[in-house]
């Protein structure tokens, strides 16, 4: 996101006359009159403390939603430049009541100021995209994605999500095996969630990739070389050519399976019901499954995947909103295709579980 949306249009916007010089590796821009410019991203915890021992004039956040908080706490403290103003400056979607919304709205001081703007005053964006909002987007979900207001959602999946007990540093934690869940996109979100299973058969999403308009042999290439300590992979078995990708590449890569003519929706909610399930708080004060502060996607799908609206006079049974669901349905093959027990790993071959020691 940071190269191929905000750094592009930065250098689209910035007269060329005024530019000194551009090092695209290092992401560093210098200004003819002296002015650097780093481009870091927000969600990288080594970026982020890299940053700890420069100062700043300004910063600005693009996309404060999917931003670690992590990130702003630190650049709060490098804001000791002596030429520049030493604010800092968000732009960002609202993503349910995220820490952007304690910071500047529920928690706010005279030192923080927030403005709210609709998509539809947008003078660049053009009138058939506005258009497609209008009709794409209804009730809580328009407010939020059209108009920039921070809502909750009554109709939420996982309503028993809690960053506080849920989202946590999994960097200490040992684990006796590691698999990962493959969502497959284009115009969507290509998602890979890294999964870690601990001695208890607890789960936890210790990374993610989450991005747009990769194809799935890019996505495969891209598994290959940054998630080698993973043992095997469950992929959406809609995709078979994703799936082979995968294998062309001497991975193990398994769609996920389901029972023999199960509706797709049955299918959902049936995956739905284990996530819920280990997301509830056990006798050991502890829930079966957890979330790593780096894996944001994953946190604001958390949040946001949700339910038709009431008033659209759906039942809550039908299978949730096609809308931030690429990281859940990821989770969900994993969660789907280990089965009840935890403990050990389990995925389906044929007619026939074939049970893995973890």
């Amino acid at each position: 996101m940071l190269r191929d949306s905000t750094i592009k249009t930065f250098l689209e916007i910035c007269p060329y006359d005024s530019i000194e010089f551009y090092n695209r590796s290092e992401q560093r821009l210098r200004l003819k009159n002296g002015t650097e410019i780093l481009f870091r991203p927000g969600n990288d915890m080594a970026a982020i403390d890299r940053l700890r021992n420069i100062n700043v004039d300004w910063f600005w956040v693009d996309e404060g939603s999917l931003f670690l908080e992590y990130a702003w706490k630190v650049l709060i403290g490098r804001l000791r430049g002596q030429k520049g103003p030493r604010r800092g400056w968000v732009t960002t979607t609202p993503k349910g009541y995220n820490w952007t919304w304690r910071k500047f709205v529920s928690q706010s001081t005279e030192d923080y100021e927030y403005f709210t703007a609709s998509s539809l005053d947008n003078p660049y964006l053009p009138a058939d995209y506005k258009k497609s909002l209008r009709a794409e987007y209804t009730g809580v979900f328009a407010k939020q994605e059209i108009y920039g207001l921070f809502v909750g959602f009554e109709g939420s999946v996982y309503p028993e999500f809690n960053r506080v007990t849920h989202v946590i540093d999994t960097t200490e934690i040992k684990f006796e095996a590691i698999i990962a869940g493959v969502d497959f996109g284009f115009t969507n979100p290509s998602v890979i969630l890294k999964i870690g299973i601990d001695y208890d058969g607890r789960l936890y999403v210790i990374d993610e990739f989450y991005e747009k308009h990769i194809t799935d042999s890019d996505l495969a290439a891209w598994a290959k070389e940054n998630m080698k300590d993973v043992e095997f992979f469950i992929a959406d078995s809609e995709n078979p050519s994703g799936i082979q990708e995968f294998k062309d590449r001497d991975m193990e890569c398994k769609g996920v399976k389901k029972t023999v003519a199960e509706p797709k929706e049955t299918f959902v909610i049936s995956g739905i019901k284990r996530i819920t399930n280990l997301l509830i708080i056990r006798g050991d004060n502890r829930p079966r499954l957890f979330v790593d502060n780096k894996c944001v996607n994953t946190i604001m799908e958390f949040e946001n995947y949700r339910y038709p609206e009431k008033e659209e006079e759906r039942p809550m049974k039908e299978a949730p909103l096609k809308i931030h669901d690429h990281a859940m349905d990821a989770l969900r093959y994993i969660v789907t295709t280990l089965g009840e027990e935890f403990d050990r790993i389990i995925f389906l071959e044929g007619e026939e579980n074939v049970k893995k020691k973890s």
